[in-house]
């Protein structure tokens, strides 16, 4: 959508994970995790988009999402 704003071709889309984990006493909440059926996806709507500035304001149109999962602390 992006690439589309700015008359670009997309090619990737690449993302960093940090600090990713699983601690041995939240392995119940991983498994209700995996286990929830997908929700639909939202769309996604450029509100701004400033070329100079090197900005964009993206805005979700109905995003779903499960309730939270509870774990207790790790040390």
């Amino acid at each position: 959508m992006i690439a589309d704003e700015v008359n670009m071709v997309p090619e990737h889309l690449i993302g960093n994970l940090g600090d990713v984990h699983l601690y041995s006493n939240h392995i119940e909440q991983a498994k209700e995790q995996i286990e929830r059926k997908p929700m639909n996806l939202p769309s996604v709507e450029i509100s701004e988009l400033d070329l100079l500035k090197g900005s964009v304001e993206l805005e979700l149109k109905n995003y779903l999402h499960h309730s939270a999962i509870k774990a207790p602390l790790s040390n």
